[in-house]
C-alpha cells in the first residue's frame, strides 16, 4: 500500500474539524439564545464564524506541506475536498439559518428565504468541489473556474459578521426612515436584513459554479519560491494587529470577488481571454512574473 503521509492529513482534518464545531457552536448559540443568555449566545456564534476563517488557514497550508514533503497523494485529495464540503459549503449555511432562527424566534413556518439561500448555496459548494476533482489535471495552476469555495465561505461569514457588528445602527435608521412606510415595514427591519444577507449568498453560491476566473490568490503572491509562510504570516499580522479584523475579513474577501468579477466583464465585452492573473501581478508589481514556460503548468491535486 502506498504510503500516506501523516502531516498533511493532519491538516486536512483539522479544516474539518473547524468545520465540524462551527456547526456544533452554532447549535450551541441557538440553545442559549432561547434560554435568554444572548451575550454568550452571541459569543458563540462569532466563534462559529471564526472556526471556518480558521479553517481556512489549514486548507491553505496542507497541500504545502505536501508538495514540500512530496507526499501527494490521492487520499489527501480525497480528504481535503471532503473537508472543504464541510467547512466551506455546510458550515456557512448553518451559519446563515442560524442568524435567521435566532433573530425571527417566533417564525410559525419550517420555511424561509435564508433557508433556502442556505440550501443552495451548499448545492453549489458540492458541485463546485465535484467539478474541481474532475478538471484537477486540466486546470492551470494560477486560477480557479468558479469561485474557490474558500473564498465563497469567507464573503459570507465576513459579511454576516460585518453587518452584525457595524451595521445595525445604520440599518435601523435607513429601515425607519425610508423603508418602514412601504410594504416592506410587513416583513419587518430584522427579516428584510436577513433576506438581503440570503440574496448575496445565492450569488455567491452561483459563483462557484459559474464560468468566470478567479485567481489563485497565495500562487499569484508567492510565484516561484517556496515563501509560503509569507502569505500566512501577512494574513495572521493584519487579523491579529488590526484594531478592526472583521472590516479586514469583510473588505478582503469582497473586494477579492468583485475585483476578479469586474476583471472577468472587462474581458468579455472586449472579446478577449481572461488576463486575470497578469493584472493581478501587474496591480502588486510583483516581480518575477508567470514564464511563459510555466503559464500552462498543470496543479498538482492538493
Amino acid at each position: 500500500m502506498r504510503t500516506i503521509s501523516i502531516l498533511p492529513s493532519i491538516l486536512t482534518i483539522c479544516n474539518f474539524s473547524c468545520g465540524v464545531l462551527s456547526i456544533i457552536l452554532c447549535m450551541e448559540s441557538l440553545f442559549l439564545k432561547f434560554n435568554k443568555t444572548g451575550d454568550i449566545s452571541d459569543l458563540y456564534f462569532k466563534y462559529a464564524c471564526m472556526l471556518i476563517f480558521g479553517g481556512m488557514i489549514f486548507d491553505m497550508l496542507d497541500g504545502r506541506v505536501a508538495r514540500m514533503t512530496h507526499s501527494e497523494s490521492k487520499f489527501g485529495a480525497e480528504l481535503d475536498s471532503l473537508a472543504d464540503v464541510c467547512t466551506f459549503g455546510i458550515a456557512p449555511a448553518i451559519v446563515l439559518s442560524t442568524l435567521w432562527i435566532s433573530t425571527v424566534r417566533m417564525e410559525n413556518k419550517w420555511w424561509s428565504l435564508a433557508l433556502l439561500a442556505g440550501v443552495i448555496y451548499a448545492i453549489c459548494g458540492v458541485l463546485r468541489l465535484a467539478i474541481y476533482n474532475l478538471n484537477a489535471s486540466t486546470t492551470a495552476k494560477n486560477f480557479f473556474s468558479g469561485l474557490p469555495s474558500p473564498a465563497a465561505a469567507g464573503s459570507i461569514v465576513s459579511t454576516i459578521l460585518f453587518c452584525k457588528s457595524y451595521c445595525i445602527g445604520i440599518w435601523s435608521d435607513f429601515y425607519s426612515s425610508y423603508l418602514a412606510n412601504t410594504i416592506l415595514n410587513f416583513y419587518g427591519k430584522d427579516k428584510v436584513a436577513i433576506y438581503l444577507i440570503s440574496i448575496y449568498t445565492i450569488i455567491i453560491g452561483l459563483l462557484m459554479v459559474s464560468p468566470f476566473r478567479f485567481i489563485h490568490a497565495p500562487n499569484i503572491l508567492l510565484g516561484k519560491t517556496n515563501k509560503y509562510w509569507l502569505l500566512l504570516i501577512m494574513i495572521l499580522v493584519i487579523i491579529i494587529f488590526s484594531e478592526y479584523p472583521i472590516i479586514v475579513l469583510f473588505v478582503g474577501f469582497n473586494s477579492f470577488m468583485i475585483y476578479c468579477i469586474i476583471v472577468n466583464i472587462r474581458n468579455k465585452l472586449k472579446n478577449k481571454d481572461s488576463d486575470i492573473e497578469k493584472d493581478m501581478v501587474d496591480i502588486f508589481s510583483l516581480d518575477g512574473t508567470i514564464e511563459s514556460e510555466h503559464k500552462n503548468e498543470i496543479d498538482e491535486v492538493e
